[in-house]
């Protein structure tokens, strides 16, 4: 399980992701950006390690889900 945490803190944006998988279906992709509130570019940038930490924290506050 992978749990997001913002200044120490544990927020309720979380995913759990297979070790088994090598590739993830399009449901399971979908699944996972709904669950980390986030859209399939935003999400696929975490996934290829374009979306640095501080752009995905931006994008949370920008959303309203994490308080700066």
């Amino acid at each position: 399980m992978y749990i997001f945490v913002y200044k120490g803190k544990r927020t309720g944006i979380k995913t759990i992701m297979s070790y088994g998988e090598i590739e993830y279906s399009n449901n399971l992709i979908s699944l996972m950006k709904k669950e980390l509130k986030l859209s399939k570019g935003e999400f696929m940038g975490i996934i290829d390690c374009s979306l640095k930490e501080e752009d995905l924290v931006n994008i949370y506050i920008h959303k309203g889900i994490i308080i700066p």
